[in-house]
């Protein structure tokens, strides 16, 4: 196994920083319990039934396809390759409408990327004088 990079740090969850009103999974009750430790900026969540918890905490949040969907439009990932990648793990994926609906998105943003591209006006040469 690789070495963690210098600047990355390990911290552990006091859970005993909230009690949450409803029943949530451990791991959102210890990224909630960190994120307010820290006064993290947001938490990163997938799990839909953890987000009223997260706004009474008056956590921001952002899921992870959320940010795919960013690196997609910035040209940091293959959007489609990823979520294909995806699916072949345990990992639990959105509802396949919303995971349809962001690949359009992204399939919309290319095509507009490349009609840009084909619009664009050639440069000219250098001038003579």
């Amino acid at each position: 196994m690789q070495s963690l990079p210098a600047w990355f740090e390990v911290k552990q969850a006091d859970l005993s920083i909230f009690t949450p009103q409803k029943k949530i999974h451990d791991g959102e009750r210890e990224a909630f319990a960190l994120a307010l430790a820290i006064k993290a900026d947001a938490v990163l969540i997938d799990d839909k039934d953890a987000l009223p918890e997260a706004k009474r905490l008056g956590l921001q949040t952002v899921s992870l396809f959320a940010i795919l969907e960013r690196a997609a439009a910035r040209d940091l990932i293959d959007l489609p390759h990823t979520v294909d990648e995806m699916r072949k793990t345990s990992f639990r994926l959105p509802p396949e409408d919303e995971i349809q609906a962001m690949l359009e998105r992204d399939k919309k943003r290319k095509k507009g990327k490349e009609q840009k591209k084909k619009n664009k006006p050639k440069p000219k040469g250098p001038r003579k004088q």
